[in-house]
């Protein structure tokens, strides 16, 4: 509970500020904002936020990840989920612009669902087929119409609460508004995000281990099905997690609470 205090007391002016400057009216009407500058303010403010629960990034290969861009289209990202953290972590390490689907239940929340509305992105929700595809096309659109804004999109479709070791089964029709694009494909693993709005763990930090373990072309699987790509994203990113597992084990021992 202390740690949550310490963030409250350190960042809740800012996002009191934030909130009544800028966030309400950004969420209201993305618009008539430049994408740039509505994710440049967001992603201060998510530093912010990150640094008063002492989050450090431990950047694992990442191949020039912030200065790709090819032929100026997005980068469409696909990572493992394990906390409601994840996306913060992408916002805080991206020097371009960057979104994602979330669940329609976010939309509500005040902080959060303002967030991803200021941001462009979307809400979907898993039981409703119909809604699903209609998510999607929205995402091809916006794809298309903001080039320069990138996409995150978990494709286990909720947080793994039962194994963090273990990826859970890919939807593979998460990669559907990629695919149609044309844009590369760039599959992540992290892990940890799930210690840091735990309140049962004390660590002194928290370093989270993110890898990029590669990038899947478009000339690359334009011969492909959206099953293989998923399948072959899903073995990535599995390996990927298998390989952080060490990495992640010896930051709890180095900074755990009794040391």
């Amino acid at each position: 509970m202390w740690k949550y205090i310490k963030v409250i007391f350190k960042c809740l002016p800012a996002i009191i500020f934030a909130y009544f400057s800028w966030m309400i009216k950004f969420s209201r009407h993305p618009e008539k904002y430049d994408i740039k500058l509505r994710f440049f303010k967001i992603q201060k403010l998510v530093r912010k936020v990150l640094r008063a629960f002492n989050v450090t990034i431990s950047e694992i290969n990442l191949n020039g990840f912030n200065s790709y861009n090819k032929n100026g289209k997005n980068r469409f990202i696909i990572a493992n989920h394990l906390s409601d953290a994840d996306p913060l972590i992408f916002i805080a390490y991206s020097k371009r612009p960057i979104t994602f689907v979330a669940k329609k239940e976010t939309a509500k929340f005040p902080l959060v669902g303002r967030v991803i509305k200021i941001l462009d992105g979307e809400f979907i929700d898993r039981d409703d087929l119909k809604m699903q595809l209609k998510v999607f096309r929205n995402v091809e659109n916006k794809m298309k119409s903001i080039p320069c804004l990138d996409w995150i999109i978990f494709p286990e479709g909720t947080r793994n609460k039962v194994n963090i070791k273990e990826v859970q089964e890919f939807h593979y029709g998460s990669f559907k508004p990629a695919m149609r694009n044309e844009l590369d494909i760039y599959v992540f693993s992290l892990l940890g995000t799930q210690r840091i709005l735990d309140k049962k763990c004390k660590n002194k930090s928290y370093v989270i281990p993110f890898k990029l373990n590669k990038v899947i072309t478009s000339d690359e699987y334009k011969e492909k099905t959206t099953i293989e790509v998923s399948n072959y994203a899903y073995e990535l990113c599995s390996d990927g997690v298998k390989e952080l597992i060490p990495i992640d084990e010896s930051y709890i021992a180095k900074f755990s609470k009794k040391h």
